[in-house]
This record gives structure tokens, sequence and C-alpha cells, in this order.
């Protein structure tokens, strides 16, 4: 090289190492002009593309220095950045696999894969990324929020949070670390913590409206509903055109029974974010919350987006009401077994007015119930082998089609019927009470997975009142979950007996119901079950209940039989306890 060329170099590279990437970038082409085999110079150039966003160019000039020299693994590495800013995804991929292949203990390389896979959504591919990369470099706290966050991805709460933790301690100063630790907390309802991680992140940053919005999901869920609204009007004091302080505050404001304000700030939302799931399904509920159902549908059809596990996708096209005659039409159940207890009501309507042929998936625990009772030409259970079909739909999507309205829900009658008999042991428990006693059944908590179990579901401990009745015989159709332990540990003489972990699925549950008086149970499948039975089933609610249970009515729109009995107030478990033993006492009266 010319010593002018040497020279030019050298000021380059100062020039860049300064940080003035123009002034740097075209002394590197001038060099290069008078030696294009200059690799060190073509690589500076691609370097300095790249921190300029010329990603085009930046490959180009990566490209040629590989071809001259294949062994450089920051040039495989720096080409992978170009292209997953251009988003060619597999060649970035590519590129960073040939950096690691040079390079074993290259950390770096690693994390940018794992960034890849995380951008990707193959979480668990970019776990794998990030562990290697912190094993190179274990404090690396970069990488410890990625592996942190994909983690959250995966729902692995305990994991994310001891990773969130880690990078805490490395980099306290870090509010993203921070954010995301509140995060996890809040998944893990451990609500406490996740407010003293929050204001820990206002105190450094005030006006932080992310985390005031947080902090409203998290208030409302402890049923500080002052707060709630507090911290959900000041999200959007700070950020006034952001979505989800729309949608938050207009859950706050559901969750104080204000439907009509909290419906507009749904829309609010979906102004801001047309394409809002999350807030036209809860405009949709709300809807469904008020009785107008004929509103609420089309919002609640966005559920599936919600779900923990990704939405169902399929070749044939979605039914929307349009004519089916002689087709096969595919409904699945795409929620949990009480939502499909309640919708399998609409499927002879369906099959009656459009004429399909339907085939029905359902839940494995269900096909035993269900099989001969639902009028449908096929039913499979989760996870079998589905047969040719020609359009698809949720279950819970019918009610739309048919444009069910709150008046038109109910036929007035059961749509179920129970077994005749039942496994002798099971028969025996019940046989063995007190003939004169009243056989109620008794069910306090629901799936612990399930979005707001923490408000419908009630300690068994609550039902002391009701255990220590004479002239009652409980028994516990708790099937699993924490309800068990709750009920091996209660102090009382009068425990429930227990039928629950005897019962196989909801065949034997249904047979149970028959043979009982009464059912006393939360929010949970069960209650439909006894609904769809035409069982005396009372149905204990949380101040703000799930949308079918409406908010004022002791009635239930959707089971005659049942009976509601709501929270006064936000967790007051014992008012409701009180109303259902002074109900019960005048009915073991009679």
């Amino acid at each position: 090289m010319a010593e002018h060329d040497r020279v030019l170099f050298q000021q380059a590279v100062e020039l860049h190492q300064s940080g003035d990437l123009q002034a740097a970038e075209p002394l590197y082409r001038r060099v290069l002009e008078s030696t294009p085999q200059h690799s060190d110079a073509r690589y500076l150039l691609g370097t300095v593309q790249l921190q300029l966003g010329q990603f085009a160019a930046c490959i180009e000039s990566l490209e040629t220095v590989i071809a001259a020299r294949p062994d450089v693994a920051d040039a495989f590495n720096n080409l992978g950045i170009a292209y997953q800013a251009l988003g060619q995804w597999e060649e970035a991929a590519k590129a960073y696999q040939a950096a690691i292949k040079i390079n074993p203990k290259y950390d770096q390389a690693f994390y940018n894969l794992g960034a890849l896979m995380e951008a990707r959504e193959l979480f668990a591919d970019a776990q794998k990324c990030y562990q290697h990369a912190l094993h190179l470099n274990p404090d690396d706290v970069q990488c410890q929020l990625g592996l942190a966050n994909v983690l959250k991805s995966q729902r692995k709460w305990p994991e994310a949070e001891a990773c969130y933790r880690e990078a805490a301690e490395n980099d306290p100063q870090n509010l993203d670390v921070q954010v995301g630790l509140g995060f996890v907390l809040t998944r893990q309802e451990r609500l406490d913590e996740a407010v003293d991680v929050y204001k820990q992140i206002l105190d450094v940053q005030p006006d932080y409206h992310q985390v005031h919005n947080s902090l409203s999901y998290v208030y409302e869920r402890q049923g500080q509903l002052g707060r709630a609204l507090e911290c959900a009007r000041r999200t959007l004091a700070i950020q006034p055109d952001f979505a989800e302080g729309y949608n938050n505050l207009g859950t706050a404001l559901c969750t104080q029974h204000r439907l009509d304000e909290a419906c507009d700030c749904f829309r609010k939302a979906l102004q801001l974010r047309p394409e809002f799931a999350l807030a036209e399904f809860n405009l949709g509920s709300t809807q469904l919350l008020a009785g107008k159902y004929r509103d609420g549908w089309p919002g609640y059809q966005r559920h599936a987006e919600l779900l923990d596990t990704p939405p169902r996708r399929f070749t044939q096209p979605r039914w929307n009401g349009e004519p089916i005659a002689d087709q096969k039409l595919l409904v699945y159940a795409d929620q949990g077994f009480g939502d499909t207890i309640q919708f399998v009501r609409f499927l002879p309507e369906v099959k009656q007015r459009f004429g399909a042929r339907i085939v029905f998936e359902c839940p494995a625990e269900l096909i035993g119930l269900l099989a001969s009772q639902v009028a449908v030409d096929e039913i499979i259970a989760d996870g079998g082998l589905l047969p040719a079909f020609d359009a698809q739909i949720p279950l819970a999507s019918l009610a739309g089609i048919l444009d069910v309205g709150v008046d038109s829900v109910s036929a007035g009658k059961s749509y179920l019927t129970a077994p005749q008999t039942l496994p002798s042991g099971l028969q025996q428990l019940i046989e063995g009470v007190n003939e004169s006693d009243l056989c109620v059944g008794l069910v306090w908590q629901g799936n612990p997975q399930q979005a707001r179990d923490v408000v419908r579901s009630c300690l068994l401990e609550k039902f002391k009142p009701l255990l220590d009745m004479t002239g009652v015989s409980f028994f516990s159709l708790q099937t699993k979950h924490s309800g068990l332990t709750q009920l091996t540990t209660l102090h009382t003489n009068r425990k429930p007996i227990d039928l629950g972990t005897s019962l196989r699925d909801f065949s034997e549950t249904a047979a149970v119901l028959s043979r009982l008086d009464l059912l006393v149970t939360v929010d949970t499948a069960v209650a439909h079950l006894a609904g769809a039975l035409g069982r005396p089933v009372w149905t204990l609610l949380c101040h703000t209940p799930d949308w079918r249970w409406q908010l004022n009515r002791t009635d239930s729109a959707w089971y005659p039989s049942m009976r509601l009995f709501r929270q006064p107030k936000w967790g007051d478990w014992d008012a409701v306890i009180e109303q259902v033993s002074a109900e019960l006492s005048r009915w073991t009266a009679k």
C-alpha cells in the first residue's frame, strides 16, 4: 500500500473511532479506489455502512470481504445484522451461524441469533441461543434481558423472574429489567410485589406512562378500583394517544359497573388502534355484560386471538353464516369446559337452519357426556384426526351467527340429560348420609390457570357457616387443582364428603348432579353443567362477574334452574355465604 493510502486509511479509522461516520466513509472509499484488495478498508467500510443504516451497501461490501477472507467471524456477524435489518431472516440466520462456526465462543453472534429467533417468535430456539451466549458471558445484562423476555413469552414465569432478578443485580438502574420483573410478578398473582416494583420505577421516572398503565391493571385485580382509575387517567394525561391506556381505563370503569363509560373508552382505544383485538373483545364482552347481546357478539369473536395458545389455522374458510347445506362444517370448542357446555345448545339450530353436516371437536373429558346428545354428524376429541370438511367456525361464535339476543338465549328447559348409572362407589357415598338430609354439592375453586380465577374462586374456609348447618350433607365435587388441598386442611367437624377425586369425566359428574338436591358453586364448568341438566344450582359470583351473568339479576338468562348470588362489594365472599346460608336454612325448614 502506498504511503498516501496508509495515511488516508489511518485518518478514516480515527474518524470512525471518534464517531464521525459521514467523514470516515468517503476516506475508506478513496483507499479502495487505489487499493481494491484492501480487505480491512472494505470491512470497515461495510461496518460504517451498517452503522449509517445503508444495509444493502453494507451487504455488498461484506460479501466481498467474505469472498476473499471466509474466516472473519465479525464480517459474518455484521452481515447477519444487515440482512436482519432488511427482513431477510434466512440469510441473517445463516450469517450468524457461519460466524459461530468460525468462532464457537462468539457470544455476540449467539445473542444476535437469539434476537433474530425472538423476532420470528421462535422462542424456544431463541432461549437456547441466549443461554449459549450467557454461558460464554454470564454477566451480559442485555443477554439476560433477552433470555428473560423469551421465557416470559413462553409463560415460564418463575424462570423469567429469576432471570430478571439476576439482570437487576447486574444493572440496578435498568428500567426495562424492572418493567419485565413487574410483569411476571403480576402474571404469578404476586400483586403486592408487582406494585412495589412499579412504584420503584416511578420514583426514578415519574412520567413512565406504560408503568402507570400497568399499575392500573394490578390495582384493578386487587380491587383497589379508585387507584386503578387514577393510574389509568394519569397514563392518558402523560400520553393522550395511548390506546392501551384507554383499554385499561375502560376495564377499571367496567369493574365499577360504569358500563357505558367503559364502552366509550374501548371505542377510543379502537380509534387509535383499529386492530386492537383486546380492546374490541373488551368492548364486546362489556356490551354482553350489559345485556346488549346483538351488539356484543362481533367483538366477542376476537376471543380466540387472546388465548394463551395461538389461534387455530385452517386452509378451509371460516364460516360466516352463508348457505352451507349438505356441506361439512367443523365446529370446534376453543375455550374451556364451561363455555363448551354453554354453547353446544346452538348446534341443533345451526343444523336445522343451515342444513350443514356438522363435525364437532371438543375436549375428550366431554365426549362421554355429549356424544349421544348433541345434534352433530360426528364428534371428535381434541387432537383426533379430523375428516375432510368444507368450512370451520369456533363453537362460541355460533351465537353471533344466529343473532342470539338476551331474551332468546334460553329455550326455558334443559338440553342435556344425565346417565342413568353411576359407579357403585359414588352411589354408596351419596346414599350413606341421613335420609332426611338435603344433599348439596359444593365447588369452591376453578382452574387456577383461568385469567380471572383469582376473583371468581373462593376459599373453602369461607363456607364454614354452610358446613355447620344441620339437616344438610355436603359433597365436594372438586376434581383437581388447589381446591383439594383446601379440603384436606379444612378445620371443621363436618367436612364435605369427597366425590370429586373419584369422578373420571363430565358424564359421571352429570350422574352425580342428578342425584343431589342442589349444587352450590362458584363460576366454574360444573355450574354450566348443572344448568344444562336443569338441576337446581346456586352460582356464587364476584363483584364484577363474567359477561354471561350480567350485573343485577338473580336468575340466569342461560339456565332457568340457576340462581345467582353476588358480592355486594369487591371480594366480599362473607356476604355471599350469608345470603346462601339464609336461603339454605329456609329450604331445610320446609
